[in-house]
């Protein structure tokens, strides 16, 4: 098996290659062909930042809706925290009283010893491309790869969600304004223990709750992630590609928006506690089955993760229905 490359020949490498480009340039901004002759260590460090990069910027932000726990272990237990578990005391402690104020919590489980956990796909890298040397292609179908594992995993928390989403913490609709449902949507959270820190939205949901409520053309309570300032409400229409983190809710809760997605989110206005509703289990982050040594071992490279997602607290996944 290939030795892991060292971060000194990661640094000499960059160096040649910032001097054959006259600028500082890292593993990320060199382009693939410039690998194909390279020790396999580089190649394999190179590939791995072309799926990154397309994990990135399709749905790397899978990591913000929910909490991660890093498993050094197949199977680990991990406490659950809230407000709710926890009772300020006065006068003499009997055991009861104890546990009551805080010295006894929930946990859950994270178990991926069992083969399903593992997640995986192939590069599908075309040997003609390889053969003919056509770099451009292979560095494409590197990055789709990497966007289409992130989407996976995505869509794998927000199914967590919609499945074990909290009966209690339910808002319908109903005639209210969907930013009007969102107050309220928190404070019945608040009520259970849990503060909303994160929307996820359906990106034809979030196209209504922009063109039902304005403010001289401002949506005031819809603000850009940096500015601060209100969003003005034709911005639907130049922002792109919805997808991802693209504002603040009052100016605190982020909201991401999903674009495309196999889960059953339209209709669905998810709020939840991101820290407290589900429970990630990382136990392999992305990474090769086996090295790759050299660019024909792409065509039959894989990538894969071996992770496990679990409910935590029901109440801490409020959700807007009818939206």
């Amino acid at each position: 098996m290939t030795q892991p490359i060292s971060d000194a020949e990661i640094q000499r490498f960059e160096r040649s290659m910032s001097d054959k480009f006259g600028r500082q340039v890292a593993i990320s901004g060199i382009p693939l062909k410039n690998f194909v002759d390279v020790d396999s260590g580089l190649l394999e460090k190179k590939v791995n930042s072309l799926i990154m990069q397309g994990a990135t910027d399709e749905a790397g932000y899978w990591r913000d809706i929910a909490r991660v726990y890093t498993m050094t272990t197949p199977i680990e237990v991990v406490g659950l925290h809230s407000m709710r578990d926890y009772k300020v005391r006065t006068g003499k402690m009997s055991r009861a009283a104890l546990e009551e104020a805080g010295g006894k919590i929930d946990s859950v489980t994270l178990d991926v010893s069992n083969d399903e956990k593992i997640r995986y796909l192939y590069l599908e890298i075309d040997e003609n491309d390889l053969r003919l040397g056509k770099i451009n292609s292979i560095e494409d179908a590197i990055k789709t790869a990497g966007s289409a594992f992130a989407k996976h995993v995505r869509d794998d928390i927000i199914s967590a969600y919609l499945t074990h989403k909290g009966a209690d913490v339910e808002q319908a609709l109903s005639t209210d304004k969907r930013y009007a449902a969102l107050f309220k949507l928190a404070a019945k959270m608040n009520k259970k223990g849990f503060g909303m820190n994160c929307i996820i939205v359906d990106a034809d949901d979030l196209v209504q709750a922009i063109t039902e409520e304005t403010d001289n053309g401002h949506l005031a309570w819809l603000t850009a992630m940096q500015a601060g300032a209100s969003f003005g409400n034709n911005f639907a229409s130049s922002i792109g590609n919805l997808n991802g983190h693209i504002g603040m809710f009052g100016a605190k809760v982020p909201i991401y928006v999903v674009g495309d997605t196999s889960a059953s989110l339209n209709g669905t206005i998810l709020g939840v506690d991101k820290d407290k509703g589900i429970a990630v289990g990382l136990y392999e982050d992305m990474r090769f089955a086996k090295n790759v040594n050299t660019m024909k071992d792409l065509v039959e490279a894989k990538i894969q993760a071996r992770y496990d997602i679990e409910k935590a607290n029901a109440n801490a996944i409020g959700w807007v229905s009818g939206a």
